[in-house]
């Protein structure tokens, strides 16, 4: 059995398709053809609709990012980070967390070395909707950090808390070099 919506004469028409041709809606029966295809349609005509669509998510990205191109390893650098981040997705996204990291290459992930008091959070985001996100100007390059060429960057949603339709798309990072 396949539910459909169609209409006849004119008439909205909600009901079940059956084995056979008929179509039972609020106690009428109609002689309608069958929905073709396979899955939902919308109703009697050529070939099947589009089917439902799938459902709204999230989708937070690094609208704009701004870092120092230099730094010394154990220095206070929070202030002069500066973070925006945009939910471009259809949904509310739920609260989520924000990380600095130091890396050695341009992608940032959750195994690069986390700036020293390099995490906040943002209390959720909606649909179309930008947020500077604010960041603690105590945040420090690590002293452990060997003086080099690296990336400084930033990841949204680090532990993938928020359903996202592109979960790939949640860093960006610029060069930085470190001196001791």
């Amino acid at each position: 059995m396949r539910r459909w919506l169609g209409s006849a004469r004119g008439r909205l028409v909600v009901g079940a398709a059956l084995a056979g041709f008929a179509a039972v809606a609020a106690g009428c029966m109609f002689n309608l053809p069958r929905p073709p295809g396979p899955g939902p349609g919308p109703g009697p005509g050529p070939g099947p609709g589009p089917g439902p669509h799938p459902p709204a998510r999230a989708d937070l990205v690094v609208s704009s990012f701004q870092a120092p191109p230099v730094a010394k390893r154990g220095r206070v650098v929070g202030n002069l980070l500066k973070v925006k981040a945009r939910n471009v997705g259809g949904h509310h996204a739920s609260k989520f967390s924000v990380g600095l990291y130091i890396s050695k290459d341009p992608k940032i992930t959750t195994s690069d070395k986390l700036l020293l008091g390099g995490r906040e959070f943002v209390n959720g985001l909606p649909a179309g909707h930008s947020v500077n996100v604010h960041l603690a100007p105590s945040m420090r390059i690590p002293t452990a950090m060997l003086p080099g060429n690296y990336h400084i960057g930033v990841l949204l949603d680090e532990s993938n808390k928020v359903p996202e339709s592109h979960e790939g798309n949640n860093w960006r990072s610029k060069p930085i070099k470190i001196f001791p």
